[in-house]
């Protein structure tokens, strides 16, 4: 079996092949931090196993399998914004299992880099607003 790099067209955002660029976690929080209220930083091993997600993705049940999200809120290269009260700890995480978010951290750092005319994420001297 020869292995080969597939190239992804970053402008496909509804084909399972597509890719999409939002924010979706920074790693703060986890199931376990929603039940217990303790706040710790997931490490990377955490995160490639956790399916937690922050309540402002995109949901994935509007994309088909298989399509990629690019998680600009855990990205560099792109802008971001420091938002205080950014989360309504007295609202629930409906993406993922309606869990309460009372012991979210409320503040978050939210991407300001705009995506291009074709959704495509603006990285780098792109990614300046």
């Amino acid at each position: 079996m020869t292995k080969s790099w597939v190239l992804v067209n970053n402008q496909d955002h509804t084909s399972s092949q597509g890719i999409v660029f939002a924010d979706a976690r920074w790693g703060i929080e986890s199931a376990a931090t929603t039940q217990t209220g303790t706040v710790a930083q997931a490490s990377i091993v955490t995160l490639l196993s956790s399916n937690f997600v922050d309540f402002d993705c995109p949901n994935p049940a509007l994309y088909p399998k298989g399509t990629l999200l690019w998680n600009t809120r855990r990205s560099g290269f792109n802008v971001k914004q420091y938002v205080t009260n950014y989360v309504n700890t007295n609202n629930y995480n409906t993406i993922f299992g309606n869990v309460p978010m009372t012991y979210y951290a409320p503040d978050r750092w939210v991407t300001a880099s705009p995506n291009d005319v074709h959704g495509v994420g603006q990285f780098g001297r792109k990614g300046t607003t």
